[in-house]
């Protein structure tokens, strides 16, 4: 996603516009998937704690001025190819403990170390 950030950032710079950033924040956990609403208007959503937890964090890359967070969990999942430097323990709203954040500062271009950080979605699904 950098990469392309940057491309797409020196093609908008080139023709007077400002680049854009993002913030992506990660964790990993149970939640609940499904489509809610009637037949007329239709939205896929998840819901859950872990999606909470992973709105905090992207919030956190403001504080850190960071592009990418992970949570702990991510980070003892992520196996080889993925660099981190740990942030310091921080409290995200709504939770009463602090919490110890990752940026990311390098992921290998080899899907073997990405998919690290994405475990299978569906391990643990129940319909």
């Amino acid at each position: 996603m950098r990469t392309r950030l940057e491309a797409l950032n020196k093609t908008l710079q080139a023709q007077g516009y400002q680049g854009l950033k993002h913030g992506i924040g990660i964790h990993t956990g149970q939640v609940l998937a499904a489509n809610i609403g009637a037949r007329e208007r239709i939205a896929y959503s998840l819901i859950g704690d872990t999606v909470n937890t992973a709105s905090r964090i992207q919030d956190m890359n403001k504080k850190f001025k960071t592009d990418i967070l992970v949570s702990k969990d991510i980070v003892q999942n992520a196996g080889r190819g993925v660099e981190f430097v740990q942030m310091p323990g921080v409290r995200l709203k709504g939770k009463t403990k602090k919490v110890t954040l990752f940026s990311v500062i390098k992921a290998s271009t080899k899907t073997s170390a990405l998919s690290a950080l994405a475990p299978n979605p569906f391990c643990s699904f129940q319909a």
